[in-house]
């Protein structure tokens, strides 16, 4: 009898590693996709040419949404958009949702200067920041997002301010958004996005630093923070904590930089056998069906 448990269980144990394995969700990285790859329903996540700051563009069951982008882009992510079919009739750049994970300027100057100078628009505008966001050691930070609330406000633009772990159901994915409630400065109270596609997971981490992933191992569930493939914080300045990286699992990194002023990070990354991509080589892309990632780097593409 204890022979037959002994090989029940082990027969069990096979079943569920199987079974797991057949649930793993792959990522190739410069791989050709499927034929029908592109008649597939797809989540896709587009990191512009821009090291050293943030400026994304995800697009999923045909809503848009910009998340980041500093000043000194504002030219070649204006195009970008144009390029990508981002204009309504009048021929303006119009997306569903612009999102600012934090309201430092390499991350908020470039949504500003978009919609006050550009003719960007927009339905809403999300913020995890407060209305009445204070900040006593970063007037700067406190002022820009003062300026970009009345704006959003002049140019008849809603403003969403998001609570905390809230679920929003986007385009068919969904995106939980969360931060550190022990921070103090922007970093650290910036908002991270844990999106969901069908089986496919992504974390975008804006720039949170070491004591906010220390912090963020106890404040959320672990399904929160894992991941195939995640943004590492705050353009790669400083290596993960090893606890958080174990609790992401991801299979690939990137980073919104060069490698040469990552060096770090892509070591730390090399010994966990993690692929790793930053924007040496090019704009990189994203792409979803919820079983399986494509994950392209366009060679010199902005």
């Amino acid at each position: 009898m204890k022979k037959r448990i002994s090989c029940l269980l082990c027969l069990l144990a096979v079943l569920c590693a199987c079974a797991s394995a057949l649930g793993e969700v792959k990522v190739y990285l410069n791989k050709q996709p499927p034929k029908d790859w592109n008649s597939r329903k797809l989540m896709r996540l587009i990191v512009f040419k821009t090291p050293g700051t943030d400026s994304m563009l995800l697009q999923v069951g045909g809503k848009n949404m910009i998340i980041d982008a500093w000043k000194v882009w504002v030219n070649d992510l204006m195009k970008a958009y144009k390029e990508l079919g981002l204009t309504d009739k009048k021929g303006r750049v119009h997306v569903n949702t612009i999102f600012n994970t934090h309201p430092h300027d390499d991350h908020l100057l470039g949504l500003i200067r978009m919609v006050q100078n550009k003719g960007l628009t927009a339905d809403e505008f999300m913020t995890s920041f407060p209305k009445n966001y204070k900040d006593p050691f970063n007037k700067e930070a406190e002022d820009l997002h003062r300026q970009a609330l009345k704006l959003m406000q002049k140019k008849k633009i809603p403003v969403r301010f998001l609570k905390q772990n809230q679920l929003l159901n986007y385009g068919g994915a969904k995106v939980r958004v969360f931060w550190n409630k022990r921070g103090h400065d922007p970093n650290q109270l910036s908002a991270v996005m844990h999106i969901t596609f069908g089986e496919a997971t992504l974390l975008l981490t804006a720039d949170i630093v070491p004591t906010t992933e220390k912090v963020l191992l106890h404040q959320v569930p672990i399904t929160y923070l894992r991941a195939d493939i995640m943004k590492m914080p705050h353009h790669a300045y400083n290596i993960c904590v090893e606890e958080f990286l174990d609790a992401v699992s991801p299979k690939l990194v990137f980073a919104n930089n060069w490698e040469r002023a990552t060096r770090d990070t892509a070591y730390q990354m090399r010994n966990k056998g993690i692929k790793y991509v930053t924007h040496d080589k090019g704009r990189i892309v994203l792409e979803t069906d919820g079983k399986v990632w494509y994950v392209t780097q366009i060679r010199w593409k902005f």
